[in-house]
């Protein structure tokens, strides 16, 4: 048994001594593992022992599926359990192992297993160790940012024909959540029925691509999975991803070789020049009539690029530019995220209007062929183009064209002190009296300044 422990001492203390007997009693999954952000250091010697042969890892990062992984590799029997403490603390282990080994005896050809109560919440799973192995294991923080669903995220990816579920004769309570908690588990479930119904068959494009998605990255390792992740799992498959490493001396190329879809084509610059530079030379490859804008940190909800080619349908030649609404995710310092908050989009009538205000837009999907036209993402004096340029190409089309707000939440952004944004925020206000002395408005006042 896998056991994963993200509460406090005090609590890990109750539930060991809560199923103590069936852990050490039951033999029906011998050998347990102990995972905790927590070192075993802190936990007090007179409790080390209740549960015989038990072994303890560290969990470093918030990164649980490493953990799991390590786990998992150490264990020898055919079967192993993963179950959270502080979540199903009060689920009956007992009963639960003895109806679990029953269902796998009596199914030969199951592979995992998610035991639940009658209301459908979960109690725990339970998994064929090799097979489990063969797949790839628990997915790490970089493929999946949300390891605290790391079972979840392995029990939406395995076939059906593989999958069991053991119903249990119990009503778990229900935990009372905040709302924004909810909301983060609704994008959650989304993300993984996505996952689930996902054709895994990677089609090779036979004609021009009806989406080009664009991203410029630089030294992104630990971001870019998830990121193309989200972009194949789309219910739209009429896309070309452009990815435009520019000069990364991490493990950025290593990460997206990984990926083996005929979808992705990687161009390699040789120095980092900047974002505005890299958007260019995708510019100049990108196929597709439309062209969205995906920053190597942030990702897609699932029916972001269907959302996209339909919402663009209709529109006049004169809209260059077709944007939402977005998500934002706060990531700690240990990696974990949490929704923050939700903004919708508005109207931008005008550039005087947008001058006014210079909010980023997002989503950003372009009309490939306007930008083509303006010739791509302008590389002003200022910064080298290194900075804001997301603002800058909105005025600029709107000096010739019109940009359309249409509703809808298709795309999330990571919230965390290392981006761009944050550690240049110094420069915006120069930056900002730059653009405006350059259409000649006088710049707003603002409380910040």
């Amino acid at each position: 048994m896998i056991l994963c422990h993200e509460g406090s001492m005090s609590q890990l203390q109750q539930v060991l001594f809560s199923h103590r007997a069936t852990m050490t009693k039951s033999g029906i999954i011998p050998g347990h593992f102990l995972l905790s952000e927590q070192p075993d250091s802190h936990f007090p010697q007179k409790y080390q022992g209740w549960i015989e042969g038990i072994q303890w890892i560290t969990v470093s990062d918030n990164d649980w599926g490493s953990a799991m992984n390590q786990a998992t590799h150490k264990l020898t029997q055919p079967w192993i359990g993963s179950f959270w403490t502080t979540r199903y603390g009060s689920v009956p282990l007992s009963t639960s192992l003895k109806k679990f080994d029953q269902f796998i005896r009596e199914n030969p050809a199951i592979n995992g297993i998610r035991v639940e109560d009658r209301r459908g919440h979960l109690c725990f799973y339970g998994w064929n160790r090799d097979r489990l192995i063969d797949r790839g294991g628990w997915p790490v923080k970089k493929q999946w940012p949300f390891p605290e669903a790391a079972e979840d995220y392995v029990w939406s990816r395995f076939p059906a024909p593989e999958k069991g579920r053991v119903i249990l004769d119990i009503d778990l309570p229900v935990k009372k959540t905040t709302l924004w908690h909810q909301q983060k588990q609704a994008w959650l479930n989304r993300f993984l029925e996505a996952i689930h119904r996902a054709d895994t068959s990677r089609p090779l494009l036979a004609g021009r691509p009806a989406v080009s998605v664009l991203i410029a990255v630089y030294n992104g390792a630990e971001t870019i999975p998830w990121t193309l992740t989200t972009v194949l799992y789309q219910t739209c498959a009429d896309f070309e991803i452009i990815i435009v490493d520019d000069g990364s001396t991490d493990e950025t190329k290593k990460e997206i070789r990984k990926f083996s879809d005929p979808r992705i084509q990687l161009i390699s610059l040789p120095h980092n020049r900047g974002k505005v530079h890299a958007l260019n030379e995708g510019l100049r490859v990108a196929r597709g009539d439309w062209l969205f804008e995906l920053d190597a940190d942030d990702w897609l909800g699932p029916r972001a690029l269907e959302w996209a080619v339909r919402s663009f349908k209709g529109l006049p030649e004169d809209v260059a530019l077709l944007y939402g609404d977005r998500a934002y995710w706060h990531q700690n310092p240990s990696g974990k995220l949490d929704l923050r908050h939700q903004r919708e989009g508005h109207s931008i009538h005008s550039l005087s209007h947008y001058l006014n205000d210079l909010t980023p837009v997002g989503p950003r999907i372009y009309r490939r062929e306007t930008l083509l036209q303006i010739g791509g993402w302008p590389v002003d004096p200022i910064h080298s183009g290194r900075l804001y340029e997301d603002i800058r190409l909105v005025a600029k089309l709107l000096e010739t064209h019109r940009i359309r707000y249409i509703p809808g939440f298709h795309y999330h952004v990571r919230l965390h002190p290392d981006s761009i944004t944050k550690r240049n925020a110094e420069h915006y206000f120069s930056w900002r009296d730059w653009l405006l002395k350059r259409y000649r408005i006088k710049k707003p006042k603002l409380e910040s300044e």
